[in-house]
């Protein structure tokens, strides 16, 4: 259900799928509030558990990690 409606042209077949979630700033409240209302409205539950945090950061081409933390 991610990768429907808006998301449909990034879904990758050829790259294994890797639970994770994006937390990001885009500069703009109001777009970043928006968009958070638009991908909460659908209702989607996810049931898990959050093993551990990676801090990365994107400069537009790459992702590079910065820290890795066990929450284990």
């Amino acid at each position: 259900m991610l990768y429907t409606d808006g998301l449909a042209s990034e879904l990758r077949s050829d790259i294994p799928y890797i639970p994770h979630l994006g937390i990001a700033d885009s500069g703009q409240e109001a777009f970043a509030h928006k968009l958070a209302e638009d991908l909460n409205r659908p209702g989607i539950n996810i049931n898990g558990m959050i093993e551990g945090l990676t801090v990365s950061t994107y400069d537009g081409t790459k992702v590079t990690d910065i820290e890795q933390i066990s929450l284990a």
